[in-house]
């Protein structure tokens, strides 16, 4: 999240669970490029060693800039490095990179093909539902589809759709209504991917609910919370393919509901 996921941020959040990935806040290609002297870069690349598992988020629409950037990542020991196809604020928009992405999946493809080639830590996508009115159900998984084409094997996908007119970040984070049940879709439309959850998810009791109740089960959780956590009818049966869930404005807001997610969610 730009301007709060900074190194002293996320030390912080280190400090709250051990075992959580923690992600930096976008870092545009052209500005590792451009001060890629280490005084310079380790200014937008730096880190903690205590804040292994880490991801790099990237934001750029320039294959050959973006593969060369992966490499400096990787250099820096980074665990994973995401490409930024989510973000809906005016600057991003104008720089054609983010979310306006989106609306260019052949684009994405071969950015996230060079970023593969180009190294061998994992290349994620984080996207939306959809962007302007580009949103249905068909036109997010053609675009899971040509991505994956590329080598993303994973996709972070915000449970709604974005508007790059009319609305502002803060706007688009609560406007557009989230449909959790159409993630679920994804995951079983595309069995060979991996999918992660984000987006309005407040506390670790949703979280919980949300990942069908990982561990043992506390009192008063019941199969009808996680499909109403979902907005399934009935019984839900969460596919194997969905890995997680990603709390992003939950845990800037309110740090310390992440006291015992090392408990709550991973059993220790």
């Amino acid at each position: 999240m730009l301007d709060v996921t900074y190194p002293d941020f996320r030390y912080f959040m280190r400090l709250l669970t051990r075992r959580s990935q923690l992600w930096t806040e976008m870092v545009v290609d052209d500005t590792v490029l451009y001060n890629l002297e280490p005084a310079k870069c380790d200014k937008f690349l730096g880190y903690r060693d205590i804040e292994h598992p880490v991801v790099c988020q990237l934001g750029g629409s320039d294959a050959a800039k973006l593969a060369q950037v992966s490499q400096v990542v990787e250099r820096y020991g980074y665990d994973e490095v995401n490409l930024n196809c989510g973000c809906p604020s005016d600057r991003v928009s104008r720089g054609e990179f983010g979310c306006s992405l989106m609306k260019k999946k052949e684009v994405v493809r071969d950015i996230v093909h060079a970023m593969s080639r180009a190294v061998q830590i994992p290349v994620t996508v984080k996207c939306r539902l959809g962007v302007d009115d580009a949103d249905s159900q068909e036109f997010t998984k053609e675009f899971i589809s040509t991505v994956a084409a590329g080598g993303c094997k994973h996709f972070i996908v915000h449970a709604r759709k974005a508007w790059l007119h009319g609305l502002s970040p803060a706007q688009n984070r609560s406007v557009p209504p989230l449909v959790y049940s159409r993630v679920l879709d994804l995951c079983r439309s595309f069995p060979d991917l991996s999918f992660s959850l984000n987006g309005g998810i407040g506390d670790i009791g949703h979280a919980r609910a949300l990942l069908g109740f990982p561990g043992e089960r506390l009192e008063g959780e019941t199969d009808g919370l996680i499909g109403a956590a979902w907005g399934c009818p009935g019984e839900c049966v969460l596919p194997s393919n969905l890995l997680g869930v990603m709390i992003g404005r939950g845990a800037s807001n309110n740090p310390m509901m992440l006291w015992d997610v090392d408990r709550s969610l991973y059993g220790e």
